[in-house]
């Protein structure tokens, strides 16, 4: 079993393509002012869970069918849901 490893969002701008969260995510955490989506493959597409803002997280990537398995990720100014 692969250790579990935290991907951290600081950012304010988007990636398409996330080297620092390529396949490699078990949970993640959100501490920028905006909401964060974090997308199964590049170009923001595929499957995405939506991350709340400043300190909102996901401690288990794996409930989304996510884990070590996210590729891009999009800062939002709108509200999960």
């Amino acid at each position: 079993m692969q250790p579990r490893r935290r991907c951290g969002v600081n950012a304010s701008h988007d990636y398409r393509e996330a080297s620092a969260i390529r396949d490699r995510g078990s949970s993640i955490r959100n501490n920028s002012d905006r909401t964060a989506r974090v997308y199964e493959r590049r170009n923001y597409s595929g499957r995405w869970v939506c991350v709340t803002r400043s300190g909102g997280s996901i401690h288990d990537l794996r409930s989304y069918n996510l884990n070590d398995q996210t590729r891009s990720l999009k800062i939002n100014r709108n509200d999960c849901g």
